[in-house]
């Protein structure tokens, strides 16, 4: 797909190092994402796409292919392939995470937990009700299946106060209903999460972003995902309190365990260092 790449009109996300940088698409497997800036770019974009595909003897199914603009603003854009108009969108599902056209993380946060919700009412009553079924093997389905779906994407997640609460509470009722009590009983969160030795769920997250982090200070500075990160972004802010950036959250993590961006940044060259800071001297490479 090399002829792809260099024919199509890549979006400019910013500049790193005074030099630009570009995004042309997200490809894994046969799911791809193709970005642009305008919709006569993105037209020009897929046109490009479908005809190396063809070349190839391969075809983009229309019915199955979505646009989306984002943007504070809702705007009608009109894309097709062959003259068949594709669907645009509000939103939609890419390897698992949901993405919305306010470019927010709310949407994908709700499905997570709407998902859990599914999962806590089809298993409540036949497996975590049971009280033949030990803890141990109750706390086992939630570290490998519960918390999983919960957290699934969260090392990017940046949450405003009232969706961590949605996921605390979230947690919570799986693991209240392990040992038995409802709110009613007026048990402190820590207690339950002492009794059960299940670590709480935003230091959980902490733990999986700082690992995100690190991971990505570590990898090469041509790497895509790195210059994306780091580009800075041009223009106008627009009025009204600053926006919560995942920068912002990493660089409270990292003050409240008592380290700056600086000493942070260099202590992460060093994985197996990074991962003892990070998860504690458990930690196993």
């Amino acid at each position: 797909m090399r002829n792809c790449r260099n024919n199509v009109k890549r979006l400019h996300v910013g500049y790193r190092e005074m030099l630009p940088v570009y995004i042309s698409e997200c490809a894994f497997a046969d799911d791809i994402v193709i970005f642009a800036g305008s919709e006569r770019d993105l037209q020009r974009n897929l046109s490009i796409w479908d005809e190396e595909l063809t070349k190839k003897k391969m075809k983009i199914n229309v019915e199955k292919t979505k646009v989306m603009a984002i943007g504070k603003q809702t705007k009608q854009i009109n894309i097709s392939i062959n003259g068949r108009k594709l669907e645009q969108v509000k939103h939609f599902n890419y390897l698992g995470v949901t993405i919305d056209d306010t470019g927010r993380q709310e949407a994908d946060n709700t499905e997570r937990i709407e998902k859990c919700n599914k999962l806590y009412y089809a298993i409540n009553n036949t497996f975590i009700n049971k009280r033949e079924i030990s803890q141990k093997t109750k706390m086992s389905v939630y570290k490998t299946i519960y918390l999983p779906t919960l957290t699934y994407g969260c090392e990017t997640w940046v949450l405003s106060q009232k969706m961590k609460s949605r996921l605390e509470a979230n947690e919570m009722k799986y693991l209240r209903r392990v040992i038995g009590v409802t709110l009613r009983d007026h048990i402190r969160s820590s207690q339950i999460r002492e009794q059960l030795q299940s670590k709480k769920l935003m230091d959980a997250i902490e733990n999986k972003q700082l690992s995100w982090w690190g991971h990505v200070q570590r990898m090469n500075a041509d790497r895509a995902a790195k210059q994306v990160w780091q580009a800075k972004v041009q223009g106008r802010r627009s009025r009204g309190r600053p926006q919560e950036t995942w920068n912002n959250t990493i660089q409270k993590s990292l003050r409240k365990r008592g380290k700056t961006w600086i000493e942070a940044k260099e202590m992460a060259r060093n994985k197996k260092e990074w991962g003892k800071f990070v998860h504690g001297e458990e930690w196993n490479t």
